[in-house]
């Protein structure tokens, strides 16, 4: 029988922002639970400015806070859905978990659509003997980033079928 590990909730997330960018090159996460801090490393200036505007700047699990730094620092300001459309696709640039960003200026909203991928990470759900959750990239995505009115996560049906929103093609 398999061996089963309880981890804290911020572990968790530390794998799921882990999950979200282990295949770009330029953002390494890691972890200091004896700081309470999630760090994310960026090399590129323009991915730091676009994580320190998407990610919280802390989380909270009960009576544990940890804070989540971008590597330099962190900066803060409301966006508005066409602002963060721009973020992401800064963002997610080279990254393939992302298909698409579609925006839709008449609506105000914008989709981030990712690719159809099943991600596996390590989790201490009892759903999972092994200790291995799986879930979707957009799963990832509204537990990783902060809220934002307007913006949308979604996974992509087919790379030939077409979406229509709103009488426009995406």
């Amino acid at each position: 029988m398999a061996k089963i590990e309880k981890v804290a909730p911020w572990i968790e997330y530390y794998y799921q922002v882990w999950s979200l960018f282990r295949e770009d090159p330029d953002i390494h996460v890691m972890i200091d639970e004896a700081a309470q801090e999630l760090r994310i490393y960026v090399e590129s200036e323009p991915k730091a400015d676009a994580l320190r505007t998407l990610l919280p700047t802390e989380k909270t699990w009960g009576n544990a806070r940890y804070y989540i730094h971008v590597i330099p620092a962190n900066k803060k300001r409301e966006l508005t859905s066409e602002e963060a459309a721009e973020w992401f696709r800064l963002l997610f640039t080279g990254n393939p978990a992302v298909v698409k960003i579609a925006r839709f200026e008449m609506l105000d909203i914008t989709y981030v659509i990712f690719a159809r991928d099943v991600v596996q990470y390590y989790d201490d759900s009892i759903s999972s003997a092994y200790g291995v959750k799986s879930t979707l990239y957009e799963d990832l995505a509204r537990a990783v980033f902060e809220p934002v009115n307007g913006v949308f996560y979604c996974t992509d049906i087919q790379g030939d079928d077409e979406i229509i929103i709103g009488g426009k093609t995406i």
